[in-house]
């Protein structure tokens, strides 16, 4: 079987171009005639007549086939090429001369919803990247085709630019540096903007922060810049996370009160805080809390009252989730308080009295003030001195008796708190003064001193001189005694005693000696053959006394034999007693001097003698030659008798 190619021409000289084959076989009874056409040139092919014949050989005859028109399809437009960005879209057109069929294809995959001469892309994605191409089919038909037909357009490439790196979320810790990066298809420029602003724009796509801050903290955006157009990246977040703030780097307490430190992280989830002092655990009694607002982590440290064993260095340990190393910052806590004071002091009721008291410590205080055992702010009893640094408070007054007790210093820092400090204070003093003394001339007196506590020496003064050779007893424990015997006048006087403290003295009250007593006494007084005797005396006290006369227990008062005459000058009185008629002795005469106190001194007794003949001879008659005896008595043993 032959083909005829326009109705009559063979095809046989155009099967060596290998565009055109024939393909026959014989199964009886039937032969098959299959022509194969390819690579057809629209030009030569399209409207051509194409007839089969057939001739046999006995009989021999020919047949000829009825003429069929062929048809050569062509695509007028291929699909091109295309690059674009993700996100945007993209259209590949196939446009064929004649009605039929279109289908697209990706690879060998069909596009089953795709019948349009233009296959569209909107949005285009990473996904539609790879290579496409176009079908035209055409059913065959007994009026117009040999058969059916297709033709099929050449692989047009779509490539779609998108990222090959994309950023990811970091995290990392203050003051580290971290590194977020992008890269893309193609040569981009790469842009990274921080929020709204735009930090750089280059090739590599890597973008450093070195040493980040709290202000790092922020949305991060990668943009790729094509000459097709830009493709952009949801933001990343670079979490920076660690020690927003730390109570210090010092945090000034003071001793005794509360103290509290405070640690604030930041961090998009809670962060875990623990507490170490100097290295170890926290102490019993030293509380934590913690607390969480996002991004915000609170931990507090409360030291109710603290001690000195508290200073020294706490740091902050935290930890979020392992993402991140742990961080951890340091403060220091140091306490002030008043390290000294005048401690237990001595003072006296005659000398002012100073209690200091220090302030240890990197912080002065605000203030000082005082207070007594009763509570009574020294403003009541003392003069307050500040040093210039507020480092040294002290307060200055004499002492009274009843002074004796605690005295409070407090240093007040403000917010931080209050720090006290106790001194003690023992006033020394004379408890008990010496007291006035009325007493007797000739007689003894003692004046006693007594201290509250032992001094290191009593003096003794009379009219305000040091009494350098008294006779005392020697002080023991906090008695002093002044003996003063056989009184004379002079000894009437004004007494002090001193009692001296390490160099502190006190006086006691004056006690005013007054001496009573007689400065002429009544002397015994001899007569001889006289009958009027005569006494003296005189008495002298703080007042002048009223005298009078006693013989024995009698008191005498003018008469016929006796005569008293007074009379007072000054503190002095005196007075004379004159007795007449006297025949013998008369014993125990004295004077008494009393004060307008009651008080009576009695002068020693006199006697008045009267010497003389107390029994003389009596005449008598002798007889001569015999003796007589004449008798003679005198009135006092002590006489000589002698006869003439």
């Amino acid at each position: 079987m032959t083909p005829l190619f326009s109705g009559a021409t063979s095809l046989d000289a155009l099967t060596s171009t290998g565009s055109v084959t024939v393909d026959t076989t014989y199964t009886a009874p039937n032969t098959t005639s299959v022509l194969t056409l390819t690579a057809l040139e629209h030009s030569i092919w399209n409207g051509e007549q194409i007839t089969c014949s057939a001739t046999f050989s006995q009989p021999e005859i020919t047949l000829t086939s009825r003429a069929a028109t062929l048809r050569v399809l062509r695509i007028l437009e291929e699909p091109v090429d295309t690059t674009t960005v993700n996100s945007l879209s993209a259209t590949l057109t196939c446009q064929v001369d004649t009605t039929g069929i279109i289908t697209w294809y990706n690879s060998t995959t069909l596009l089953p919803d795709e019948r349009s001469p233009t296959l569209t892309f909107n949005p285009v994605t990473t996904y539609d990247q790879g290579d496409y191409h176009c079908r035209a089919t055409f059913p065959a038909t007994q009026a117009e085709f040999l058969f059916g037909g297709m033709v099929q357009s050449r692989d047009a490439t779509l490539t779609v630019h998108r990222f090959v790196t994309v950023p990811e979320t970091k995290y990392v810790t203050l003051g580290s540096s971290v590194t977020v990066k992008c890269t893309g298809t193609g040569d981009p420029d790469i842009i990274w903007n921080k929020g709204d602003t735009e930090l750089q724009s280059d090739k590599t796509g890597t973008l450093t922060l070195d040493s980040v801050t709290f202000s790092d903290d922020a949305d991060y955006t990668c943009s790729l810049i094509y000459p097709e157009g830009q493709i952009s990246r949801d933001p990343v977040h670079v979490h920076v996370r660690g020690v927003k703030t730390l109570s210090g780097p010092i945090v000034e307490g003071v001793l005794g009160n509360q103290v509290v430190i405070t640690c604030v992280t930041q961090g998009e989830i809670e962060a875990t805080i623990t507490w170490q002092h100097n290295s170890t655990s926290l102490r019993p009694g030293v509380t934590t809390t913690s607390s969480y607002t996002a991004p915000q982590t609170t931990s507090i440290v409360t030291i109710a009252t603290s001690l000195t064993s508290d200073q020294g260095v706490y740091t902050c340990q935290v930890t979020w989730d392992g993402q991140t190393g742990d961080v951890s910052q340091e403060t220091t806590v140091r306490l002030n308080y008043v390290i000294s004071s005048s401690g237990s002091i001595f003072g006296t009721e005659d000398n002012a009295v100073t209690i200091t008291c220090s302030a240890h410590g990197h912080v002065a205080p605000d203030s000082w003030s005082w207070r007594d055992a009763n509570n009574t702010g020294s403003a009541n009893w003392g003069t307050l001195t500040t040093s210039v640094d507020l480092f040294t408070s002290s307060v200055t007054w004499t002492p009274e008796r009843f002074d004796t007790g605690i005295y409070t210093c407090t240093a007040d820092y403000g917010s931080r708190g209050i720090s006290e400090k106790e001194a003690d204070l023992t006033v020394q003093y004379i408890k008990t003064s010496p007291s006035d003394l009325t007493i007797v001339y000739g007689s003894e007196a003692t004046l006693t001193c007594i201290t509250n506590l032992p001094p290191d020496q009593f003096t003794w003064y009379k009219d305000g001189i040091e009494i350098t050779s008294p006779t005392t007893a020697s002080p023991t424990s906090s008695t002093s005694h002044l003996l003063l015997s056989s009184i004379d006048f002079p000894d009437a006087a004004d007494y002090r005693c001193q009692a001296g403290f390490s160099g502190r003295l006190t006086q006691s009250a004056i006690a005013t000696v007054i001496v009573r007593g007689f400065t002429v006494n009544p002397q015994d007084t001899t007569t001889v053959n006289v009958t009027v005797a005569t006494l003296s005396c005189k008495a002298i006290g703080d007042v002048a006394p009223e005298l009078s006369w006693y013989q024995g227990t009698t008191k005498l008062s003018h008469g016929p034999t006796i005569s008293i005459s007074s009379k007072a000058v000054g503190v002095e009185s005196s007075s004379s007693l004159t007795v007449s008629l006297l025949s013998a002795t008369t014993p125990d005469y004295h004077c008494t001097a009393s004060f307008p106190d009651d008080v009576t001194v009695t002068s020693s007794s006199a006697s008045i003698t009267v010497l003389g003949v107390e029994q003389g001879p009596v005449d008598s008659v002798g007889v001569v030659g015999n003796g007589v005896v004449l008798g003679c008595k005198p009135s006092d043993d002590s006489g000589t008798i002698a006869w003439l």
